[in-house]
């Protein structure tokens, strides 16, 4: 046999799909925010290390002159 849902049963489950997809979608944007951060710091620890490496290549070839 059918089982008829009412209005209310459907509302319910309307709601409860609409509150899982927000929340998936919430989880989605933190996890981009979280890499697109990550990825901003990376770039940046990467320039302070060349800008490093060319301040100990100059030393470098500054004493080897002397």
């Amino acid at each position: 046999m059918k089982k008829y849902l009412s209005k209310d049963e459907i509302l319910k489950a309307m709601r409860r799909q609409l509150y899982v997809f927000l929340i998936l979608i919430l989880m989605v944007f933190w996890g981009f925010l979280y890499s697109s951060n990550r990825v901003n710091e990376l770039q940046h620890d990467v320039t302070t290390m060349k800008h490093e490496l060319d301040y100990a290549k100059g030393r470098i070839e500054k004493l080897e002159k002397k």
